[in-house]
């Protein structure tokens, strides 16, 4: 399968294909990504499963917060405890954590998900773990969309790409309302955040589950615990050093077309403000920040250490009932 590595348009078009399979059904079809890429089954298949494998390009769920009823918070804090690392561990909304270093030297940066309502409950015991909060946001959204072609290796036409960011963020439509569900819907929902390529019956399998019981889960409850599926290419960034991004004022919402970009990353939406994780091969750095200069008024960027991330699905121990968190924010 060396054309899946060589030629970028045939894996870019079949990424983009699973999406829309994904965004429609949370499952994939290998005879329809075969008709749409012109290809053959055997094929398709095996661009499915070097992509499940993540070889190439890794596919997996975003979480529809305002479903599940929480809260997305994104910050940056002084490290005052040295066993930081360990103890945060003890958070019980904790998404994601990471040591960062960039003007003013080493600091803890991480992304919350505590349930709407306790985002302060959650920043004091960040305080206790860590150290004083310096800087936080309230994510309103995850971007997900389509990846743009740009060559391979890539070289974006960054002008281009961030002068495009309304197409991006223009705000999608919500879904009213609440969804019941329990603790295996989010054993299914974790299932999709670690890899988003599932059939029925291995998902059904792979969380103890009759086939006709899963199918049930995903088209009547967990399709709206869902917002969306979101792709990375991994065979030209895998090495490239990774930044989190923060932007606040006028023009922040134009990191927003960071989600199109062929590389690994996550784009969040806040109020007033976006965060971005991005995973950029030093080549591109120049030309990026030169660009997004001329965008965005006040943003700020930091190196991630890559060695001591930490990254959890949404926590199945935090629930009590059904559709109900604990409000114990530290374990």
């Amino acid at each position: 399968m060396g054309r899946v590595r060589l030629d970028v348009s045939l894996l870019v078009n079949a990424v983009n294909i699973l999406l829309d399979q994904l965004n429609m059904t949370l499952t994939y079809n290998v005879n329809d990504l075969a008709r749409r890429l012109g290809v053959s089954y055997t094929v398709a298949w095996r661009i499915a499963e070097k992509i499940k494998g993540k070889r190439v390009a890794s596919i997996r769920a975003i979480p529809n917060y305002d479903i599940l009823g929480l809260r997305l918070v994104a910050g940056i804090a002084t490290i005052e405890n040295r066993n930081w690392l360990q103890d945060f561990k003890r958070m019980t909304y904790v998404h994601y954590y990471a040591p960062i270093y960039g003007t003013g030297g080493r600091r803890a940066f991480f992304v919350l998900y505590p349930p709407k309502g306790l985002e302060e409950e959650a920043l004091g015991a960040v305080e206790r773990l860590v150290g004083s909060v310096e800087q936080h946001f309230v994510i309103e959204r995850v971007l997900t969309t389509k990846i743009e072609r740009y060559g391979w290796p890539p070289k974006v036409d960054w002008k281009k790409a961030l002068s495009n960011w309304y197409s991006v963020y223009a705000p999608s439509q919500r879904v009213a309302g609440t969804v019941r569900f329990d603790q295996t819907d989010l054993l299914v929902l974790s299932k999709l955040q670690e890899q988003g390529l599932w059939k029925v019956i291995d998902l059904a399998r792979a969380v103890n589950l009759a086939r006709k019981t899963m199918e049930y889960r995903l088209r009547q409850r967990v399709r709206w615990m869902v917002g969306g599926f979101k792709a990375d290419l991994w065979s030209y960034a895998k090495d490239a050093p990774i930044i989190a991004l923060l932007a606040e004022g006028k023009g922040s919402e134009t990191l927003a077309a960071l989600a199109t970009v062929p590389y690994p990353g996550t784009v969040m939406i806040g109020r007033g403000a976006s965060v971005a994780i991005l995973a950029l091969p030093e080549e591109e750095h120049y030309p990026f920040f030169r660009e997004l200069s001329e965008f965005v008024s006040e943003w700020r960027m930091y190196f991630i250490d890559k060695e001591e991330t930490h990254k959890f699905a949404v926590p199945r121990r935090a629930l009590t009932e059904k559709a109900t968190w604990t409000r114990e924010v530290v374990r």
